[in-house]
């Protein structure tokens, strides 16, 4: 069992905060396990721990409800009532087992109060910045071969299968038959775009388009790291990660750090892309990740050129000849595919959200290495807002041996991925 380690301040939940507050204490050093330190209410904790029992102590007003979204951490209790003194622990157990990062999430009367990421087995680096760990370096798609248009939704190569190849398994000669159809509730059906959403600056104006392949992410280079306060960029370039607004500061490319800047809806594009792309909702995300019929085996993560991921599968789904997937998240390395391999799951259907990092004015994040399998972390916006605050939206969040079905909200100033969708009969 080992010891906590590291706390580290965010203030990315300030405004959303209730009286109560998490806080670090070691007054209880005759308790039977570790006591981890702690942060104030509204705070981002970190916390490593390779397996073993460590308690948390929380100081409130009114009861704190403790929760994951993964199975080898649990709690005791659950629910943590303030004693006498206006305190409580709730003991954490963390199951051994490889490298993987949770969320838990510590919450009164349904209000989230603060949010602790516990990685077990310690936490991955962050690539250095350039090289081989920045895919997509200054591509921009962009321009004149954006898809757009609702008659192109995939790009010429790979329109989308549809009505032309509506069957199973009919699979004549080893003929690979492309299905593109993901269900979003019990009655709404979508495709994915077929790839991330990308804005290219030519100094004056922008276009928009998908990146031209699924695992491709900007990373610290062209129009990232170049974003101004006014929606623009310092020199030409390609952004692929946005702040939470469609209406204001250009659709979230804005290098602001106050969620007040940041408003809108997010979720029609067609102002900017066009073809009737939109945003998934969060109960849309939860339904495709989580709910859907055999929801547990269309969904893993996943190695696509050396990039981390998540693959998406659609409802039909037939496995390309000779090759494997594993569902559920066992993490980065369990689903590995080369590029030509990937080329034969992509035309049977199936969809790559890389791991693009986040942004947070103008530095960028967790991205995926080429050196190191588990590394990076995937972060996609949904179209709905937190509550009636404008602070904070919900997204979905993957990482090694984890990922989350769009419950968990972040700040609308960060700069995550969008992936899009079209909505088919």
């Amino acid at each position: 069992m080992t010891k906590f380690f590291t706390l580290l301040k965010a203030g990315m939940l300030a405004a959303l905060v209730p009286m109560a507050m998490l806080f670090a204490s070691c007054d209880h050093a005759n308790e039977p396990t570790n006591i981890a330190e702690g942060v104030t209410c509204g705070a981002e904790l970190e916390m490593e721990l390779s397996g073993g029992k460590i308690y948390v102590p929380v100081i409130c007003s009114v009861p704190v409800t403790c929760s994951t979204d993964v199975n080898w951490i649990t709690f005791d209790p659950v629910v943590a009532v303030p004693n006498s003194e206006g305190w409580a622990n709730i003991l954490f157990t963390v199951a051994p087992g490889p490298q993987a990062m949770a969320k838990v999430y510590f919450k009164t009367e349904n209000k989230g109060i603060a949010m602790m990421k516990l990685y077990r087995g310690g936490k991955p680096k962050d690539p250095e910045p350039g090289g081989g760990d920045t895919p997509g370096g200054g591509d921009t798609p962009g321009g004149g071969d954006t898809p757009g248009g609702g008659d192109t939704p995939g790009g010429g190569e790979n329109p989308g299968g549809g009505g032309e190849n509506p069957g199973g398994g009919d699979t004549p000669g080893g003929e690979i038959v492309k299905h593109d159809r993901f269900s979003i509730s019990e009655s709404r059906v979508v495709r994915f775009s077929p790839g991330n959403l990308q804005a290219t600056y030519n100094g004056s104006t922008w276009s928009w388009g998908f990146a031209p392949n699924q695992w491709d992410a900007i990373g610290y280079t062209s129009g990232n790291n170049k974003i101004n306060g006014n929606g623009s960029l310092s020199e030409p370039g390609t952004v692929d990660l946005f702040g939470w607004s469609t209406h204001a500061t250009c659709c979230g490319i804005n290098n602001s750090q106050n969620y007040v800047d940041y408003s809108g809806d997010f979720a029609g594009w067609q102002g900017a892309i066009g073809g009737g792309w939109r945003t998934l909702s969060r109960d849309e995300w939860k339904y495709v990740l989580k709910l859907r019929p055999n929801a547990d085996n269309l969904a893993a993560q996943a190695r696509v050129n050396d990039i981390s991921g998540l693959v998406i599968l659609p409802d039909e789904w037939v496995l390309p000849s000779g090759l494997n997937f594993t569902g559920e998240p066992y993490g980065f390395a369990t689903n590995q595919y080369s590029v030509e391999e990937w080329s034969k799951m992509e035309q049977a259907g199936a969809i790559f959200l890389p791991c693009a990092g986040k942004r947070q004015g103008t530095y960028v994040t967790d991205l995926s290495s080429k050196n190191s399998v588990q590394s990076g972390m995937g972060r996609y916006w949904s179209s709905t807002p937190y509550s009636t605050t404008e602070s904070a939206s919900y997204y979905v969040e993957f990482s090694s041996g984890y990922y989350s079905d769009c419950s968990t909200f972040i700040a609308r100033d960060m700069g995550i991925s969008v992936r899009l969708v079209q909505d088919i009969e």
